[in-house]
């Protein structure tokens, strides 16, 4: 009888145990994929950065740099849609720079202006970037071509 007696307090001391320790393995569980849950959240994204202090550009100004970006945005689908046709290229190309001739020579005296010239680029750098990285597998594909580096030697 007394050895029925031991074997049942061990087997309730093992029991116990056992379940103790299960206990402990979920708890750590839990707290792994709690510590896991945090490390899989990603920080908080940055404040937007704010627009650049605007100088003192008047309403025709700013207008003229619009229309200049959309000229070079123009140039920049030519670009893309005629990279293998620098004859093709060099015509449109043209057309629109003329176009813009007036704008753009307003939009170089903005420029020298230092202020203007650090909004201009901040506002529209991205999209300069952008309008530029079109145009370069056309002028690399078409150097040199007489037409285009005509064009654009005149821009300069």
């Amino acid at each position: 009888m007394a050895v029925l007696a031991r074997s049942s307090v061990d087997t309730t001391l093992l029991w116990l145990l056992v379940s103790a320790l299960a206990i402990a393995a979920v708890a750590c569980k839990a707290e792994e994929r709690g510590a896991e849950s945090e490390a899989a959240v990603p920080p908080p994204a940055p404040a937007p950065r704010p627009s650049p202090p605007r100088p003192a550009l008047t309403g025709d100004e700013e207008a003229t740099i619009e229309k200049v970006m959309t000229a070079r945005d123009e140039i920049a689908a030519i670009a893309e849609a005629r990279a293998r046709d620098c004859d093709a290229a060099a015509k449109e190309i043209e057309v629109v720079v003329e176009r813009s001739r007036p704008l753009l020579a307003a939009s170089s005296a903005m420029e020298r202006d230092p202020a203007k010239h650090r909004w201009i680029g901040e506002k529209y750098g991205a999209r300069m970037l952008a309008s530029s990285s079109k145009l370069m597998a056309l002028m690399e594909h078409c150097d040199p071509h007489e037409g285009l580096s005509r064009i654009f030697g005149s821009l300069e």
